[in-house]
């Protein structure tokens, strides 16, 4: 029975040593794969991390791009703006150049009617005063003859 205890210890010894190797290999093997899995999971976050970087680089250009963009549309707008102030002066000068044309014909053909009226008037006036003159010339010649007739009258 001594051999047997012994046996019984032996074996429950190298039970005991083989479930501990057992434990141990075990225990290293899920260390090792947490080791991986951390590993695996800090590259996971790097290579996100360098994702991110690049997405705001990305980000960042499109709104620089897109600033420059709105500032450009800005100038341009100004410009056309600067260009339809000084077509609308442009033509408002014209405006004005054909308003004093046609202001100047206008007066030209008032002036020109004027001096009709005038003429006119004064060739009316000039027959009246024929007229006046014939009828005061008559008038003296019938006041001769009246007055001739009286002094005849008179001495007779």
């Amino acid at each position: 029975m001594a051999a047997t205890k012994l046996d019984l210890k032996a074996a429950m010894a190298a039970a005991v040593e083989e479930a501990t190797n057992a434990a141990r290999k075990e225990v290293e093997t899920t260390l090792a794969a947490s080791n991986l899995a951390v590993k695996a999971a800090s590259m996971a976050a790097e290579e996100a991390k360098v994702a991110f970087e690049a997405a705001l680089a990305v980000l960042k250009d499109d709104v620089k791009a897109a600033r420059v963009a709105a500032k450009t549309h800005v100038e341009e707008a100004k410009i056309a703006a600067k260009l339809d102030v000084e077509e609308a002066k442009i033509l408002a000068k014209k405006d004005v150049e054909k308003a004093k044309v046609a202001a100047r014909h206008e007066m030209a053909v008032a002036m020109a009617a004027t001096k009709r009226d005038v003429k006119a008037g004064m060739v009316a006036a000039r027959m009246h005063v024929e007229e006046a003159k014939d009828a005061a010339k008559i008038d003296v010649e019938e006041a001769k003859v009246a007055a001739g007739e009286e002094i005849t009258a008179a001495m007779a």
